[in-house]
Formats: structure tokens, C-alpha cells, sequence
């Protein structure tokens, strides 16, 4: 009958509105991490950074992981992948945060860092295949030295918990954050955000590493 019509096709854009959130929000994780990969790249090649990259790079810093956030909350998925993909996401944005400010502050590495560098680049690159490919990613071997460089500690450090997330080592609840109604979603990247703090960050890796 048309009602019976009207409903499968209703729920046919329900679901592909669903799967179409989701293919967002991979996509862009997979160009935030993409751009970390062409940074630490550059650092371990000796070669300037490419303007895109950098460009890119300062443009995700500005716009935050709330967009990103807010789509993972409106999209179909079960509870667990909603909790894990809330983390990656959070730890994604903190690694462009480290990513952008390594970039303004240290035009060069030492060749002890930039080892890591490229350990951390290919750890990230997992990630992100892992994630187009809707799997889980890999735990690479990115080595235990510890950078001489801060900023590419916290990264390496970042590289490490995100392959956790999704396997159930690692405690998700610290990365909950309450959604934004309606009202304030209108304001863009200018809501409030609880992973903006770096205080905050640091005390849920504390846990989420003593756990």
C-alpha cells in the first residue's frame, strides 16, 4: 500500500542519513590525522612543512571537535561504538592541538625525535586506514624514548591511547561530555568545550594511564 511505501522509503533515508553521519565523521578524523601523518612527516624528511598542511592544521585547531561531536551524538550507532568513537575523537583533536602548536614553536627536531616522529606518523596512519576500512586499528610498536620535545611526547602519547580505545583497555567514561542543545549548537565552535582545557585532558589521561 503507499502508506507501507511511504514508510520502508522513510526509513531508508533514516538509515542512509545515519550511515551518511558516520562517513563524516571518519572522513574527518581520517583529514585531521592525515595532516598530523604530512607534519611529522616533514619533520623526519628534513623538509618544510606544506603550506596546506599547516593551513589545515590551523583551521582544525580553530574550529574544535564539537562539530564532530555533536554529529557522533545525532548519528545511529550502538552504545559501545558511540563511547569509543567520543574518545578517538577527543584524542584526535588533542593530537592536532599538540600537532599545531610543535609546528609554530619548533621548525626542527632532533634526530633522536624525529625517529619518534615517524614511529608516531605511522601509528597515526593506522589509525586512519583502520578507521576508512571500519575496523579495529593496530597497536604498532612506536617505541618507549622518551622526546626531548614535549609537544611530540604528548603525541606519541596520544598515538598510543587511540588503538586502546577501541579495545576495551582504556576507560571511556572520562571522555563524556554533555551535548549542547539546540540553541547553543547555533553558535559553532564557540561552545563550551570541555576538551579545550588542557588541564582537563591531562587529568583524564592521568587515570585512563593508571588504570
Amino acid at each position: 500500500s503507499p502508506a507501507v511505501g511511504a514508510g520502508v522509503t522513510l526509513m531508508v533515508e533514516v538509515v542512509f542519513h545515519a550511515f551518511d553521519k558516520q562517513d563524516e565523521i571518519v572522513m574527518s578524523l581520517g583529514a585531521r590525522l592525515e595532516a598530523v601523518e604530512e607534519l611529522l612527516r616533514g619533520y623526519v624528511d628534513g623538509t618544510e612543512v606544506p603550506r596546506q598542511a599547516r593551513s589545515r592544521l590551523t583551521q582544525y585547531v580553530m574550529v574544535g571537535a564539537g562539530r564532530l561531536r555533536r554529529r557522533l551524538a545525532r548519528a545511529n550507532m550502538e552504545q559501545q561504538y558511540r563511547a569509543e568513537m567520543t574518545a578517538v575523537i577527543a584524542l584526535v583533536a588533542r593530537t592536532v592541538d599538540f600537532a599545531a602548536a610543535m609546528m609554530n614553536a619548533h621548525p626542527q627536531l632532533s634526530a633522536r625525535d624525529r625517529e619518534i616522529a615517524k614511529n608516531v606518523a605511522a601509528q597515526l596512519a593506522e589509525i586512519r586506514a583502520a578507521l576508512a576500512e571500519k575496523r579495529r586499528p593496530r597497536s604498532l610498536d612506536i617505541g618507549t624514548m622518551q622526546s626531548t620535545n614535549p609537544l611530540l611526547g604528548e603525541m606519541q602519547g596520544m598515538a598510543g591511547l587511540i588503538p586502546r580505545a577501541f579495545e576495551g583497555s582504556l576507560s571511556l567514561e572520562a571522555f563524556q561530555v554533555p551535548m549542547p542543545d539546540e540553541r547553543q549548537s547555533t553558535l559553532g565552535f564557540l561552545v563550551p568545550d570541555a576538551f579545550v582545557n588542557p588541564e582537563y585532558l591531562h587529568f583524564a589521561m592521568s587515570g585512563c594511564l593508571a588504570g
